[in-house]
């Protein structure tokens, strides 16, 4: 009965602030999975407190690895959830995939969902410098998903930061440090799905533990695979790392800031990057990696190391 008062309290609260800014927090599509999390047992008394203190944060405020380890954790506790039939017949593609596939499609939704946090932080700073700086947070953030193995989270950031909503800020991206685009080009390599998420597959079959794989590399799996002994392989594997422990707390205030933040689809970022760095005859295209700098995976990983 507590949590669901406070799942009420909570309700209310995102309510008024989608009355107030006309936005859908990500709260709600989160509701069945977020009712087992430690946030959802605080004391009633308490939320209007903590919701009020945590609006106040700036993203570079935020320490990077304790942000590297709430997003991790949230992401854990529902990849827990996914069952091994939700990958059947690629369910989570279908009109009803919420049904078919609950867990699946909801950590698709927050993999979306934290795209938009991402990028959002980004965007609404007001001038290509602060804009660089929230970048060279997140790429910083990466390199602690990375330590971690975090490995979806970081193919969520680096994914953000690479997109075309970011990729195009030419202005910001040049007041990005060296040191960062050299950090994030190695993670890039990392978590690219170059020879079929070749590094990360040669990092996987060390078994790593605790680590969190990419989905998205076992659902392509599934996907593509007409052969029911690679399925296996990769339901086996995917069932080995679901069940990875980490050792570290819930941050509550933290994990309210995460996920109490609007969600925008990629039409909307793009929009609000045209109208934050509007496009000029002559800019130099977009920031890339020089894709054929292909280093094998003991290499990628000496070079990470380095710039730990």
């Amino acid at each position: 009965m507590e949590v669901m008062k406070i799942e009420n309290e909570i309700e209310f609260i995102q309510l008024e602030s989608k009355n107030k800014n006309q936005k859908t927090s990500f709260l709600p599509k989160l509701r069945n999975c977020l009712e087992t999390y430690e946030i959802l047992k605080v004391k009633r008394g308490a939320i209007q407190t903590k919701v009020a203190n945590i609006t106040e944060k700036k993203i570079i405020d935020l320490d990077p690895k304790l942000l590297a380890k709430q997003i991790t954790l949230i992401d854990i506790e529902i990849l827990r959830r996914v069952q091994e039939h939700e990958f059947k017949d690629s369910n989570w593609t279908k009109m009803n995939r919420m049904n078919l596939s609950p867990n699946i499609s909801q950590n698709i939704d927050f993999f979306n969902y934290m795209i938009s946090f991402v990028q959002l932080s980004i965007l609404t700073q007001d001038d290509p410098g602060k804009r660089a700086n929230v970048i060279q947070f997140f790429v910083n953030v990466c390199q602690h998903l990375s330590e971690l193995c975090s490995f979806n989270m970081l193919k969520c950031v680096v994914t953000s930061l690479l997109d075309l909503p970011i990729n195009r800020l030419n202005s910001t991206w040049a007041r990005v440090s060296k040191s960062s685009c050299s950090a994030l080009e190695a993670l890039s390599k990392l978590v690219s799905e170059e020879n079929n998420f070749g590094y990360l597959r040669g990092l996987l079959k060390r078994r790593p533990s605790p680590a969190i794989p990419f989905l998205g590399m076992f659902l392509h799996d599934f996907f593509e695979s007409q052969k029911p002994e690679q399925r296996q392989e990769a339901m086996d594997l995917f069932m080995y790392f679901k069940g990875s422990q980490h050792p570290f707390q819930n941050d509550d205030s933290l994990q309210y800031f995460i996920l109490t933040k609007p969600f925008h689809s990629p039409k909307d970022m793009f929009n609000i990057s045209v109208k934050v760095e509007p496009d000029l005859k002559g800019n130099p295209p977009p920031y890339s990696f020089d894709d054929d700098n292909s280093p094998d995976i003991e290499t990628l990983m000496h070079e990470l190391n380095k710039l730990k």
